[in-house]
């Protein structure tokens, strides 16, 4: 498009049409295009990312509702003109969805029976439509948007503040790698309702708010790297720190507040809201009938939060984890050594050798290592600035110190040193240098493509905990058969199945025989055994990721072991994993351990497993 529409007020509309990003279909609605789209999916994927590192779990609500559930909370009235209604063919009043908190509280109050339900938060990611009066500024304010909104139940307030300072770290974290400065501002909660609110605000001039903040906030952690979402206290430090520091749009602003703070630290300006996080306590729970029973067997009405995101009003930045494939790290199961990756590198090395330029190789991988090493030494200073008082098991010798901080000496004294060594080749060699660039680009090409097909940032590192298996080492097979007893899930031996089931095939099958009593027909109804056995293929679902698939299945005591061959047998299974059974003379594992030994298929792996959590038909015994 070379010429902007009168309609594109901003320059960032003007951008995105001209850009090919998206095209308007009608007054405040856009379509996405190719480009577009893909910024969009990108963004999505970052809010996606942040969210499930807080523990939220991810579903998805449909755009179009029934208007009883809001006439059933009593905002079908209250939420005003921006609400678009509808009407279907059967006369039934339905509506395109502002936001999900009546339907996902009846969601949650189908499902969700006692405390061990809580705390729990979900979210999804969907298009939301609010019917504005004067759509402006493109995608900024439109009236159809894609949006992230979660929604988190406790069991008492403290949980429920708990949840929203979790959700308040989680977006610092989102638009911080997205980025870009949105303050959290103390806002109005408006329709949505609570006596708790922040919105978290872009400044721009073309903004909808009026905002006065501190500008302690120009200075502020965004990250926060140091503060785990565990860390109860810290997340409350966290918030008290956030209220403190003066922040408000004109809806909130206070005048006495504001004239404590100094004159040179007042920012003000127009802002953008791009979040909004809110806690209503009981709202919705109690007007949509949701009960749980307590831990002393009362009713419990829970606490509720919700927190949205417009991801169609952001930019998009990277996202997570592991550095090369994991095939490369697979340890010798005899000798412990990274055989493959020892194979795949020496091969090169090989094929490299071949010409016969072993002056040339040398060169080049004084290139690389004098890189390697400069960029490291460069860290080890940045990280000694970073992080002065970072817990370390091992300091060098040696310290200068400049404008009051301690700097490594070995580290400036050998970055210097390294630094000259490559500048030195790249200099005199320039066919090494050539060919050192070349490499440098092949890598900048290849690895953020890896690193974006496993769903990963460039930067970041992290370290899963999972509890030890049984194998001293790593070996894999193309399909795992898990049994577990119809009462506990066993974290243990998911570990286990997990570790030797191969990673590029969904090759983790979980079945639990559920045992029906001689009294009962096979296929007579258990509900309570049924729904404790779903929910343990659930937990499994949950630790092993999109691989695991499972079922369970009626049996006749002693018959179990005869059922875990037989499923064997049927999916070619390679390896067959048992937590080690309980000596209780109740559980399903009887005498199933010795009939699979002795009609085992394949191999069979015992684990033992203290982690084993019990179950009941509405979830695990926390």
């Amino acid at each position: 498009m070379k010429e902007s529409p009168a309609a594109a007020e901003i320059v960032s509309h003007k951008l995105m049409l001209r850009a090919g990003l998206v095209r308007q279909t009608a007054a405040g609605i856009y379509a996405w295009l190719p480009i577009g789209l893909r910024v969009l999916n990108k963004i999505e994927q970052i809010v996606r990312e942040e969210q499930d590192k807080t523990g939220a779990i991810e579903m998805l609500m449909p755009t179009l509702q029934s208007a009883d559930l809001w006439k059933q909370s009593g905002r079908y009235d209250a939420y005003g003109p921006e609400m678009l209604r509808i009407t279907d063919r059967h006369d039934r009043e339905m509506l395109y969805g502002p936001t999900n908190e009546e339907m996902i509280t009846s969601i949650f109050a189908g499902e969700a029976r006692s405390y061990r339900d809580l705390p729990r938060t979900l979210y999804h990611i969907q298009w939301k439509f609010r019917d504005e009066v004067r759509p402006r500024f493109g995608v900024m304010r439109g009236r159809e948007f894609l949006m992230k909104d979660a929604y988190s139940f406790d069991l008492d307030e403290a949980g429920a503040r708990n949840s929203y300072y979790t959700q308040l770290l989680a977006y610092l974290r989102t638009f911080q790698r997205l980025g870009i400065q949105a303050v959290p501002m103390k806002a109005a909660s408006g329709p949505i309702g609570g006596d708790l609110s922040h919105e978290f605000i872009v400044l721009a001039p073309t903004g909808e708010s009026e905002v006065f903040y501190d500008a302690a906030f120009d200075e502020f952690d965004w990250a926060q790297s140091g503060l785990g979402y565990d860390d109860a206290a810290g997340l409350e430090k966290l918030f008290e720190q956030v209220s403190a520091t003066y922040s408000a749009t004109d809806e909130t602003h206070n005048e006495d507040r504001w004239a404590k703070v100094a004159d040179d630290r007042r920012r003000t300006g127009r802002g953008i809201e791009v979040g909004h996080i809110f806690y209503f306590g009981t709202k919705y729970s109690e007007s949509m009938g949701l009960k749980v029973s307590g831990p002393d067997g009362s009713m419990v009405t829970p606490e509720m939060g919700s927190y949205g995101i417009g991801v169609s009003r952001l930019v998009y930045s990277m996202g997570l984890y592991r550095q090369v494939p994991d095939r490369l790290r697979q340890l010798h199961p005899r000798y412990g050594t990274p055989w493959v990756g020892i194979l795949v590198f020496g091969a090169i090395a090989c094929l490299a050798m071949l010409p016969g330029q072993a002056a040339f190789l040398g060169n080049l991988y004084a290139f690389g290592a004098m890189l390697s090493f400069t960029i490291a030494h460069a860290a080890v200073i940045a990280l000694r600035i970073k992080e002065p008082d970072f817990d370390r098991p091992y300091r060098g010798p040696g310290n200068l110190t400049v404008r009051g901080r301690d700097l490594p000496v070995f580290a400036i004294v050998g970055g210097i040193g390294t630094a000259l060594a490559f500048l030195t080749v790249t200099l005199i060699y320039l066919d090494v240098a050539m060919a050192g660039v070349g490499w440098l680009a092949l890598g900048l090409l290849i690895y953020p493509l890896y690193r974006r097909s496993q769903g990963l940032d460039l930067t970041s590192t992290s370290k899963i905990a999972l509890p030890k298996p049984v194998l001293d080492h790593e070996a894999e097979y193309e399909s795992v058969l898990l049994a577990l007893d119809q009462s506990t899930y066993s974290p243990g031996a998911m570990a286990t199945a997990a570790k030797v089931a191969a990673r590029r095939r969904k090759g983790i099958h979980v079945i639990v025989p559920i045992v029906v009593p001689t009294s009962s027909p096979l296929d007579a109804d258990l509900p309570e055994q049924e729904l404790a056995a779903q929910e343990i293929i659930e937990q499994a679902k949950l630790q092993g990721g999109r691989r695991v698939t499972g079922h369970y299945e009626k049996v006749r005591a002693g018959q179990a072991g005869r059922l875990i061959v037989n499923e064997a047998k049927e999916m070619s299974a390679k390896v067959i994993v048992i937590a080690l059974p309980r000596r209780t003379g109740t559980t399903v594992f009887g005498k199933t351990v010795e009939t699979v030994l002795a009609e085992r298929p394949c191999r069979v792996i015992i684990q033992h497993d203290p982690t084993r959590v019990p179950v009941v038909a509405d979830g695990p015994v926390r």
